[in-house]
Order: structure tokens, then sequence, then C-alpha cells
């Protein structure tokens, strides 16, 4: 799985985390399918630094003030969204 992405949209350079890769991999979610998210997915702000890129039930959550090392943000999890049980 790839760790690094380059010029993403509103975001910049997107480091992701070795757990976020795992967690990723586990649920089955394909390099294509995370730079898919990156570049069409859609942002939902949680908090002051913290945003959620969502597409197609892969959900990205992303710490949007940059690393002073590497001046990239951090996507510390990602996962599937499962859909909700419905009662009747």
């Amino acid at each position: 799985m790839k760790y690094y992405y380059k010029n993403i949209p509103r975001l910049g350079n997107v480091a992701i985390t070795r757990h976020a890769q795992d967690r990723l991999v586990n649920d089955g979610v394909t390099d294509e399918q995370v730079e898919d998210v990156l570049m069409h997915g859609h942002d939902r702000p949680d908090g002051n630094s913290v945003v959620w890129r969502e597409k197609n039930r892969i959900r990205l959550v992303i710490e949007t003030k940059p690393l002073v090392n590497s001046g990239a943000v951090v996507c510390f999890t990602g996962f599937r969204v499962k859909a909700q049980e419905r009662s009747r």
C-alpha cells in the first residue's frame, strides 16, 4: 500500500500512517480506491483540524494541520463504512 500521495485537492500532500494502511488492507481497500477517495471524495469537517473524506463507503480521517518535518497532512485512520441495521 502506498503511504504518500502528492498534490491532493484541498489538502496538498497526504501521508498515510501504518495504522491506517493496516486497517485499509484488512478491509480489502486497494491503493486505487484510496487514491480515488483522496482525489474525488466529499469532505465532512470534524472539529477544527480534522476532516473525514468519503467516497463509495470508504472513509479516511485526516488531520489537516501539516507535519512540521514533511509539510504533509496525515491520514491517521481509514476504513470501509458498513451499512446500518434497520429495525422492522
